[in-house]
């Protein structure tokens, strides 16, 4: 299974997607906040955190930047299968091992795509602010994870909340890999994870913080218990959501398998 999977994630980096999905979600960044960045070297008030959290609080950014990170892997099932390559990956590794490699791949290679271009754009913006200052807005140090900025560093709040977000993205991710082992449309795969997250999290919006989709994804104080354990929850959160997709995944794949590849 293991040498599957290292064969999978080879398949996917050495293509361009993986690094055009990041530099493209970079320059979703910066077309975001271009109106602030033209004032970036003259305003003193400013640090990488505040940068980095009002990317996060635009709408149409969100919106993109799930397109960008789930698109280069939720149609790769499509891929396979109006390609014929499916025969040849299942000859040899076998059916189950064909579905949980790419099951797996596909959401390490979303969170990889989001996640990297977030801590880009950090990067970038951190040679002309410091990454955290004495002017920096309140806000900034809220819970769950504003404590993490002083006594740790600002660094590790960046990556946590990236990574939560970039969770969440994996997750739709699978969503529209799931949906492609039903109808296997690339377009529709690659737009399914964009419609799957606005309807399910509308519906979630009447719901207990704590199965509020966004609210989870953009680490909110769902709990109000603190960093560890919000951390833990909103890793189990989405686990357990995907392994549920990944036996829709699986079932789906057998039953096609068997009836048209057989």
């Amino acid at each position: 299974m293991i040498k599957v999977i290292f064969s999978d994630i080879y398949r996917f980096f050495i293509t361009k997607k993986v690094l055009l999905s990041v530099l493209l979600i970079l320059v979703m960044c910066i077309m975001s906040i271009e109106h602030q960045l033209v004032y970036l070297p003259y305003d003193k008030d400013v640090d990488v955190i505040y940068y980095f959290n009002l990317i996060l609080d635009i709408g149409g950014f969100q919106n993109m930047t799930l397109l960008l990170s789930s698109s280069v892997c939720s149609a790769s099932f499509c891929d396979d299968w109006n390609n014929k390559n499916i025969h040849n990956l299942i000859i040899r590794s076998g059916k189950i091992k064909y579905s949980v490699s790419r099951f797996i791949v596909s959401g390490f290679t979303s969170f990889t795509c989001s996640f990297s271009g977030l801590l880009l754009f950090c990067f970038i913006i951190s040679i002309f602010v410091p990454s955290f200052n004495e002017f920096s807005y309140e806000t900034t140090l809220e819970a769950p994870y504003g404590a993490i900025i002083t006594s740790v560093s600002p660094w590790m709040y960046v990556c946590i909340k990236s990574a939560n977000i970039s969770l969440s993205y994996a997750f739709w991710a699978l969503f529209g890999l799931t949906l492609s082992s039903y109808y296997s449309n690339k377009l529709f795969a690659m737009v399914s994870p964009f419609f799957g997250y606005y309807l399910i999290s509308e519906l979630t919006e009447s719901l207990p913080d704590f199965f509020n989709f966004r609210f989870i994804a953009y680490s909110y104080d769902i709990l109000e218990k603190g960093i560890s354990v919000t951390l833990i929850y909103t890793v189990c959160f989405w686990s357990i959501l995907s392994v549920l997709l990944l036996k829709l995944f699986i079932s789906n794949m057998q039953k096609r398998m068997e009836n048209e590849v057989d």
